[in-house]
């Protein structure tokens, strides 16, 4: 339970709302999954519920409940030296609100140094704040060595 939470984002157009506060009630629910050799399968479901809804926030673009869910899967090849992790999060029930997907593959070379490489995949969705989300898909890839 959250008291007096306040909504501002000078990065979403039209009315905000000002000198109010809110409660949120946060529910979350997951389960983990790790029976077999070297993986991992977590699944989170999140739901937040505005008891004290009123007008003024439906108008400025809040909603009263706001689903999230989470699915991550990891797996451990070559001797655990290399990592394979999927992570996937949808906002609202169905993905309708935004959604984002990341791939990630971590090999440690030897024991000083590492290489990591992914991709990460966005989609808009009807929030204001994921509104151009999808165009900021990514490449990375990153080396690191320790001494």
């Amino acid at each position: 339970l959250f008291d007096n939470v306040r909504f501002s984002d000078s990065l979403v157009p039209g009315p905000h709302i000002s000198g109010r506060g809110y409660t949120q009630v946060h529910l979350l629910a997951g389960l983990e999954y790790s029976g077999w050799d070297d993986t991992t399968i977590s699944l989170e479901k999140m739901t937040i519920h505005i008891p004290d809804f009123d007008t003024p926030a439906l108008d400025a673009g809040i909603r009263q409940n706001r689903y999230r869910t989470a699915l991550r899967v990891a797996r451990d090849f070559l001797n655990q030296r290399l990592c394979l992790t999927l992570l996937a999060t949808i906002y609202g029930e169905k993905g309708q609100d935004g959604a984002m997907g990341r791939i990630t593959a971590e090999y440690e070379i030897t024991d000083n140094l590492e290489m990591t490489a992914g991709f990460a995949a966005y989609a808009s969705g009807d929030l204001a704040r994921f509104d151009h989300m999808g165009d900021n898909d990514r490449l990375y890839l990153s080396i690191k060595y320790s001494f």
